[in-house]
């Protein structure tokens, strides 16, 4: 192999060129026909989403950057980025009184809901905010003498 060679090769034989114009259109338009129908995307479409771009020849970064411009622009839902909210504003909870109380992660459950666009249900959100905080040893306010053991009690 010469040094003329990667001259003569056509960008798309060639695994280190940029994506072209053509392809990033063509993923935006596939990620906008995945999400048509009912405008959520969770983590398995995303993966297969991210594994179609860098089949094409887009990298990681710029299949994230372009699928997170097409949500916003289409007012698309991506599960994981919901879920990213959530666990920031339970780590505020968390720190702003040292435990989060029932009232603040209803308020995080109830934000969750809202932001999955009904897709996911209440109960499930529970249970995905309950796994948030254990993951992040955040420390929950429950039990007392009136109250109940509400976090325990998700299951």
């Amino acid at each position: 192999m010469s040094l003329f060679d990667n001259f003569t090769q056509k960008p798309e034989n060639n695994p280190d060129a940029a994506p072209t114009r053509d392809q990033k259109s063509v993923f935006t338009d596939h990620v906008k026909l995945q999400a048509y129908e009912d405008g959520y995307i969770d983590r398995k479409e995303e993966r297969e989403l991210l594994e179609y771009a860098i089949n094409h020849g887009i990298d990681m970064d710029q299949a994230l950057i372009i699928l997170g411009n097409v949500a916003q622009q289409n007012s698309y839902v991506i599960e994981r980025a919901i879920e990213d909210q959530a666990k920031e504003l339970l780590q505020r909870f968390s720190v702003s009184g040292g435990v989060i109380d029932k009232k603040e992660f209803t308020e995080a459950v109830a934000t969750f809901v809202s932001s999955a666009k009904g897709k996911i249900p209440t109960n499930e959100a529970r249970r995905r905010l309950k796994k948030i905080v254990l993951e992040n040893h955040w420390k929950v306010k429950e039990g007392g003498l009136f109250a109940s053991n509400w976090f325990s009690e998700i299951s």
